[in-house]
């Protein structure tokens, strides 16, 4: 099962939750080692980051690649609209 706090370990990293909702999540680190593990790897990675990725220079394919992504994923959506459609019309088939 997942923690309900595990998808809220970024946020509380990046500043974004409010006091009650940063105070639960502490409350919830003390006694969770699975989301301290997680928080701890997350600021890790974020000071490797900043650290060891700053001066890097960007790579001239990362916008390219950044909007295939993007329409990879606005693509996707219509395809499983066409799937519900077909498993609600009866049609007996699923597509794939």
């Amino acid at each position: 099962m997942q923690d309900t706090w595990m998808d809220r370990l970024s946020e509380y990293l990046d500043e974004e939750l409010d006091r009650p909702e940063r105070e639960a999540l502490e409350s919830h680190l003390s006694g969770c080692a699975g989301c301290a593990s997680v928080l701890a790897e997350l600021r890790s990675v974020r000071e490797r980051a900043r650290t060891e990725l700053s001066d890097s220079p960007v790579p001239a394919t990362l916008w390219p690649r950044i909007e295939a992504g993007i329409a990879a994923t606005r693509a996707r959506p219509a395809r499983v609209v066409e799937i519900e459609a077909s498993r609600t019309s009866g049609g007996g088939r699923h597509a794939r």
